[in-house]
């Protein structure tokens, strides 16, 4: 299993988002385009799955957006979405830091 704390760019919305891994437990926050979210979720290590639940902020353009949408982060230095809500307008991520 990869451990991908760090800083993260999204290619389907722009935004930058800070992750931390604790074990299996994954910490979200996205930050751009007058848009806030943070999440929650958990990494399956036998195939770099996450899970991950989200909302909007209250400061944020989306407020009351939220969902769950399912990653991959099997390859290092990219996330991809695999499914889940269609109003997180995440493509893939690339780790910048």
């Amino acid at each position: 299993m990869q451990n991908i704390t760090g800083t993260w760019k999204c290619n389907g919305d722009g935004m930058t988002y800070f992750i931390t891994q604790n074990a299996n437990n994954i910490l979200l926050l996205g930050m751009g385009n007058s848009s806030y979210n943070v999440g929650t979720g958990t990494m399956n290590p036998s195939d770099n799955t996450i899970v991950l639940t989200w909302a909007d902020t209250p400061n944020s353009n989306g407020f009351g957006n939220q969902g769950i949408c399912f990653l991959d982060a099997s390859q290092n230095g990219v996330i991809t979405k695999k499914d889940g809500s269609q109003n997180f307008g995440i493509g893939n991520f690339t780790k910048t830091a």
